[in-house]
């Protein structure tokens, strides 16, 4: 009886009243209490401090970021619209064209506006309920609080939580499908079969929903189901493989029979030329953005070096896939190095998700580093340019110009190919870059002819084309257009137009004054364009003798044709344009690109 009451008063000291030892369901599956039941009160209540303040951080720099919207994001809710309207999934009437790289974004949408909201509202608000979801993917890993402020403050997430593309979004199904991989493979080793199948069944469902988010979780996909069938049973494997594989493949199969491609029409237009050209651009990028991710990726290698043992090395395994096709595809000209923003978010999870599991040899020298770098990326933050795209500022009144004043199903070639044909539903467009273009997607360009084609996704065009299609309205350069006394400034489709006799004998450039409402006349982009009535110009080459042109001509000035085309074609070998894209970590809005030229 003394045995038994010392035993007794031991198990009272090792489980206090109201809690119960754990239970063994099954021989070798040992029930373990969550780190947070193991955590003492204080350390708890610290952590929810920790998620507090990173949250009201992110909330505040949300705020800051309000205005920015870019103009690829209209693309988009074009093909949207268009659904809604009953043209299919289409960006313009006539053969259909997969100009979009994201349709599990692109159906969220979908959903959204079929509930009555607004289009680019939903787009905003879905990135911003993505980032909660990082949030709230944090807490269910049970991932290090302190490294959740270097997402928290993120210039460029969130930047790209608010502009409408798919950014947000693909950081968190990369991020929880990196953690399901590792989830899978722990599961071989200490759960039930049953149990770790479910769990890779799950790694393949964020595997699939990454690689229909981005292309590069296709290549996410892959690696990571090649390091499960290392690390898991056949049987766990299979599971992830056929969930992946059926929603990857389902959507593959309808991309071949509605659209008759293998791949996205992007990918056409984005790759080409030489792969040493396109891995010095992506150099180029990352160095260029260097300001957005440099010090958080420092912070959580750093992070990670400083794991006690055990590290979930595997987890970064879906994030190469992402490097590599930034330096394949060389980049983007959008600002906040949007591009490599999702292996950053993966690298700092799985330093948190490492350092919750096994601890960090020096947590406080963590904690004081991950505070330090999101006091540096809120100063970067602050100073970073906040403005609506140019593109889509510029756009949105230009194409609402064109749709009250050109007739239903009138065709308009221009450059601008997100907010311009958003805002002018009624009309037939022309992509002159080739993103919703088949055909000048696939023409092979050998030579870069102008400043502009060296970012990706503007090396194609093709005057020649554009002609035969015979366009009512051409708008040459920018959403404002141009008249093009610079046959080089612009755009290859610009170039080959304006070097064209037949261009110049059957168009004609006119001059319009689009108003604009005080809203519109307040972002920088417009502004710096109004001219002293506070009217927006439109510069527009309008078809001799087209039936849509004709009245929308009396509405405008006519302008003098720019002369000998060719001539300074020739003669220009040299080109600097200020190229208005997004500079990163520069409050400026522009940024000078210059290249020579053959």
């Amino acid at each position: 009886m003394a045995i038994l009451e010392k035993l007794h008063r031991k198990d009272q000291e090792a489980f206090p009243e109201g809690s119960s030892p754990p239970r063994c369901a099954t021989p070798g599956a040992v029930k373990i209490p969550s780190r947070a039941v193991l955590r003492p009160t204080a350390s708890r209540r610290g952590d929810l401090l920790i998620y507090l303040a990173a949250a009201a951080i992110a909330c505040i720099l949300l705020f800051r970021f309000r205005g920015f919207y870019h103009d690829d994001a209209y693309i988009t809710l074009r093909y949207v619209e268009r659904l809604f309207a009953g043209h299919g999934l289409t960006w313009t009437d006539g053969e259909p064209v997969e100009g979009f790289t994201h349709p599990l974004w692109l159906a969220q949408l979908a959903v959204l506006g079929w509930l009555g909201i607004d289009l680019p509202t939903a787009s905003r608000g879905l990135g911003i309920a993505y980032m909660a979801a990082l949030f709230a993917l944090w807490r269910l890993a049970g991932a290090t609080p302190s490294l959740l402020l270097l997402v928290a403050t993120q210039p460029g997430l969130l930047l790209w939580t608010l502009g409408g593309l798919e950014t947000t979004s693909f950081c968190f199904w990369l991020a929880a499908a990196a953690w399901s991989v590792q989830q899978a493979c722990e599961a071989t080793t200490r759960a039930k079969r049953g149990d770790a199948r479910c769990r890779a069944a799950w790694a393949g469902a964020a595997l699939a929903a990454a690689a229909l988010t981005r292309p590069e979780g296709i290549g996410a996909g892959i690696l990571a189901l090649m390091w499960m069938a290392i690390r898991t049973r056949a049987r766990s494997t299979l599971a992830a493989v056929g969930v992946f594989g059926f929603a990857v493949g389902a959507y593959e199969a309808f991309r071949l029979v509605y659209y008759g491609d293998l791949f996205p029409n992007t990918a056409y237009v984005k790759l080409g030329g030489s792969a040493t050209s396109a891995v010095s651009a992506g150099i180029e990028y990352l160095l260029r953005s260097r300001a957005v991710w440099v010090p958080g990726a420092v912070a959580a290698a750093v992070a990670l070096a400083f794991v006690r043992r055990g590290r979930p090395l595997g987890m970064l395994w879906v994030a190469v896939p992402v490097v590599m096709s930034l330096l394949i595809a060389g980049g983007d000209h959008m600002a906040g190095g949007r591009l490599v923003l999702p292996a950053l978010v993966v690298l700092t999870f799985a330093a948190a998700v490492g350092g919750a599991a096994q601890g960090f040899r020096r947590p406080s020298a963590v904690g004081l580093l991950a505070v330090g770098v999101a006091a540096l990326q809120v100063q970067v933050a602050l100073a970073f340019p906040a403005t609506r795209d140019p593109a889509a500022a510029v756009g949105e009144p230009i194409g609402r110009y064109l749709q009250r004043h050109l007739p239903a199903g009138a065709l308009v070639a221009a450059a601008t190919a997100g907010s311009t044909p958003y805002f002018a539903p009624s009309l037939r467009f022309i992509d002159t870059l080739g993103l919703n273009d088949r055909y000048i997607a696939r023409r092979d360009v050998q030579q870069l002819s102008t400043p502009w084609q060296r970012m990706p996704g503007h090396r194609k065009g093709d005057g020649e084309y554009v002609l035969r299609r015979a366009p009512d309205v051409i708008i040459l350069g920018p959403a404002e257009g141009v008249v093009g006394a610079d046959a080089r400034a612009w755009f290859l489709t610009d170039l080959e137009l304006l070097a064209s006799p037949e261009f110049g004998a059957r168009y004609r450039p006119y001059r319009f004054s689009v108003s604009v409402t005080p809203t519109q006349a307040g972002w920088p982009a417009v502004a710096r364009l109004l001219d002293d009535s506070g009217h927006l110009p439109l510069v527009a080459y309008l078809r001799e003798g087209s039936v849509a042109a004709r009245p929308f001509a009396s509405l405008g000035l006519p302008l003098r044709s720019p002369s000998r085309y060719a001539a300074s074609v020739e003669q220009s070998s040299i080109a600097t344009v200020a190229v208005r894209a997004g500079s990163d970590g520069d409050a400026s809005c522009t940024w000078s690109l210059s290249a020579r030229l053959p």
